[in-house]
């Protein structure tokens, strides 16, 4: 297991790696998407993978494209891939897997993922199935030299998907430009007892007693 420099902050993760971002301003999460896809399209060695909702990973593409060189020769060699979201986790889930494995399948040794979250938006899956989504990712990433970047608003999510999403499903995260371990990650194999199964709004509803 070797580190890859972030391209963000001075420090390097181990590969793979599944980071949580916490950013409030989209020009904070552009200028994070150039920093970290920089190396990436300078090195044939390397993939991008830019997921979201429908739409938002064409709108990261085009910043980047406006913002980086060399978008254009990534994208006609096949080492930037989209991937759009789906109200279906298993879905959505199979979509990142696949993209992942493509690029391997093109030659592609590392590859750096950005992930826009949603939080109960109509293109993404519910809460609790985004929650799982989070939580399998780090078994998917397990087996494959990939750094995931998931981005998380402040300014606009509950602090539900910023605990529960953003701190328990994500080993490492970056907040304020520095990168540290998770102080509440929870691993996969305990992730579904441990807190899927007592979030409170999954409990059926009981009638009061009489």
């Amino acid at each position: 297991m070797t580190d890859l420099p972030l391209g963000v902050t001075a420090d390097a993760l181990p590969v793979p790696g599944h980071i949580c971002f916490f950013h409030d301003t989209y020009p904070e999460l552009r200028a994070v998407l150039g920093a970290i896809a920089k190396p990436t399209l300078a090195d044939a060695r390397e993939g991008l993978v830019l997921l979201g909702a429908p739409g938002v990973a064409q709108r990261l593409l085009h910043d980047l494209d406006v913002d980086t060189d060399g978008v254009g020769e990534a994208l006609a060699g096949g080492r930037v891939l989209q991937v759009e979201s789906d109200r279906d986790a298993d879905e959505y889930l199979e979509r990142i897997r696949g993209a992942l494995d493509e690029l391997i399948a093109r030659g592609v040794e590392t590859t750096r993922a950005i992930a826009c979250v949603a939080w109960n938006a109509p293109d993404f899956p519910l809460p609790e199935d985004h929650l799982w989504l989070e939580s399998r990712l780090n078994e998917i990433l397990a087996p494959r030299r990939t750094v995931l970047i998931c981005t998380y608003d402040i300014s606009e999510m509950p602090g539900a998907a910023l605990t529960y999403g953003g701190l328990e499903t994500h080993p490492h995260v970056i907040f304020a430009g520095r990168l540290s371990e998770s102080p509440r990650f929870i691993p996969p194999e305990e992730f579904m007892a441990a807190r899927l199964l007592e979030l409170r709004w999954l409990a059926p509803d009981v009638p009061p007693a009489p």
